[in-house]
């Protein structure tokens, strides 16, 4: 029988690192499975969303919000702070701002100003940058490699799909293909998960532009759309090993960056606001645990869904997360438990709303029904 170790020594022989023209040669990894009970449990960079060397795709339109969402997200990992709800471990980021470097920087600036005028351990990269070459994805390891002796680099940002590639004909699936596998490459060579801005479409809402190769190469998809003036939503419509259907609601809010002088303007910059919680406060919930988070998102979807057909109480929202398994059947009370858990987890993060008058609603709400009969006393203590 064939050992591990002569596999390995097999397999390096066939993918050599280089070859006769001096490129990078192909590469292939093996490795036996083992003993399950010894698997290390999977490492979070946003708690039930992102993990490390996964890479998530965030597109919208243009003047969305793209931008200010990265940043809300790189400066949570950068202070160990809290995105969506959920308390992330601090790390250090690189974020490519290969569009924008001067506005990206001046969000910063003023996040760094609203928490004291902190530092945290993020670094703004810019200049031109094409995936399409290697040696170029090299360079971007290389300086997160350098970063991590600070502090391990758990997030990179590239800022944009379209400013890293070299100006590659974006519907052409064989260069997009390429370009992403530089992406995963620096992903699981850095240990970090990657966050890619792109952008949709021009005038087809909900879909993002050029080939197919880019969905399909994403762990996770999250789309960006605008919802009224200054109210944005986030939606995770794909992925591979998370809860889709995530929502997440937020404000554009103008901030001041520099106020006025007697020969200058006051200068501003728009920044993200998590619906339920200021800017520049630091008064926040506990965060609950990443099983009743996942649960909570798939109560989100089936609360919108009854509440449209009209039907929404507590036997027929009980009934319904037990047909879809989304709590437990084997016992009356654990289900129970477990939709309270997950409607108060939905509370937490402002997605519904418990008001004065005892009813569950929906947080500016996408159907026409905006209340429901569920009642305060019929779901128990908050």
């Amino acid at each position: 029988m064939t050992s591990p170790a002569e596999i390995r020594g097999a397999v390096r022989g066939v993918t050599g690192s280089q070859n006769k023209g001096g490129r990078r040669g192909p590469h292939i990894s093996l490795e036996w499975l083992g003993d399950p009970s010894a698997d290390t449990r999977k490492e979070w960079v946003i708690p039930g969303m992102l993990g490390v060397g996964e890479v998530m795709v965030i597109h919208s339109g243009t003047k969305v919000g793209k931008t200010q969402l990265a940043a809300q997200i790189s400066f949570a990992v950068g202070t160990g702070g809290e995105i969506f709800g959920r308390r992330v471990t601090k790390g250090s980021v690189l974020y490519g701002a290969f569009e924008k470097v001067r506005v990206t920087k001046k969000r910063f600036r003023v996040l760094q100003r609203l928490s004291g005028n902190i530092q945290p351990p993020i670094a703004v990269c810019s200049g031109a940058l094409n995936l399409m070459n290697a040696a170029e994805a090299d360079q971007i390891i290389a300086a997160a490699v350098q970063m991590s002796a600070r502090l391990k680099v758990r997030l990179i940002v590239i800022d944009t799909l379209n400013r890293a590639s070299g100006g590659v004909d974006e519907n052409a699936a064989g260069p997009m293909g390429q370009v992403f596998n530089e992406i995963t490459r620096i992903s699981d060579e850095v240990g970090a998960a990657v966050i890619v801005l792109h952008h949709n479409a021009s005038g087809q809402k909900g879909k993002m532009r050029g080939s197919s190769a880019v969905p399909a190469s994403a762990d996770v998809l999250m789309s960006l759309e605008v919802i009224s003036a200054d109210i944005r939503e986030a939606k995770i419509t794909a992925a591979n090993d998370v809860p889709e259907g995530q929502t997440f609601r937020f404000r554009l809010k103008e901030v001041e960056l520099a106020p006025a002088t007697a020969d200058r303007e006051a200068e501003y910059t728009v920044l993200m606001e998590p619906i339920g919680k200021k800017i520049g406060s630091d008064k926040g919930s506990e965060e609950a645990p990443v099983a009743v988070q996942k649960r909570a998102a798939s109560v989100f979807q089936l609360f919108e869904q009854l509440s449209q057909e009209g039907r929404l109480g507590r036997a027929a929202l009980l009934s319904a997360a037990r047909d879809r398994e989304i709590v437990s059947a084997g016992s009356l009370k654990s289900g129970s438990e477990q939709l309270r858990l997950a409607l108060k987890e939905l509370r937490r993060q402002d997605r519904i709303d418990f008001t004065e008058e005892k009813v569950w609603a929906l947080q500016y709400p996408m159907s026409n029904i905006s209340t429901s009969p569920l009642r305060g006393e019929e779901i128990g203590p908050m």
